[in-house]
């Protein structure tokens, strides 16, 4: 299913979260945060467009608190 997923609530994350997004979301996106191996999303406030099922939300959910809304997802890596 075509589903927005929005970044208001992403914040820096670390590495290993940016990498398991990488299968869903343009690495375009990403900015490295100085030297170190965390990451953030430049434009948090434009959703992007995926296609995902709920085996894609289960493998989100390894690393990311999800809300799930009418056609939207928005992530918050676990602390």
């Amino acid at each position: 299913m075509k589903t927005e997923i929005h970044f208001e609530r992403l914040g820096i994350i670390s590495g290993e979260s940016k990498r398991l997004l990488e299968d869903y979301v343009d690495t375009r996106l990403f900015s490295q945060r100085k030297s170190y191996d965390e990451w953030y999303v430049e434009q948090y406030t434009i959703p992007w467009e995926a296609d995902l099922d709920l085996k894609d939300l289960f493998i989100l959910s390894e690393k990311f608190d999800i809300r799930v809304g009418d056609g939207w997802i928005e992530l918050e890596e676990k602390s």
